[in-house]
């Protein structure tokens, strides 16, 4: 955490060391211009009460995955589906959410075998991990 008061280059190098990061360079803070371009924020402006903020430079660690399925049980649809989840999370994980809120049959009890989960017209199976997009739902990997 950083005082109000401070400047760009005191936050990009907290966030520096916050990640990790030996290069000033892999942290830069960015707005967005009308045009949709990035432009660097000058290093001696205040924040003055600013908390949001792009970031370019390098990755940024992912706590949670937002995804975006579908899910049958016994040939039945519930329908498209968001859950945020761990990421690095499994469809195991996945099902027992699902199985947690009721959703795979109206409430009724359901087991995770009952469960057929697919991401864009793919089943998904046990061996999926899920991982970030923001936009789109995630990506997942075997």
């Amino acid at each position: 955490k950083v005082p109000d008061t401070s400047t760009i280059l005191e936050l990009r190098k907290a966030i520096m060391q916050q990640l990790g990061e030996p290069s000033l360079s892999r942290c830069k803070l960015v707005k967005t211009s009308a045009s949709g371009t990035f432009t660097s924020i000058p290093d001696h402006e205040r924040l003055n009460g600013r908390s949001e903020f792009g970031f370019l430079g390098r990755d940024l660690p992912v706590k949670e995955a937002v995804i975006l399925v579908n899910c049958t049980v016994h040939g039945r649809s519930t329908g498209q589906l968001t859950f945020r989840l761990d990421a690095g999370s499994g469809i195991q994980q996945l099902k027992a959410k699902m199985i947690a809120w009721g959703l795979a049959k109206n409430g009724a009890e359901c087991k995770p075998e009952e469960l057929t989960v697919t991401q864009n017209g793919k089943v998904l199976d046990d061996e999926v991990i899920f991982w970030f997009d923001q936009e789109v739902g995630c990506d997942y990997a075997k």
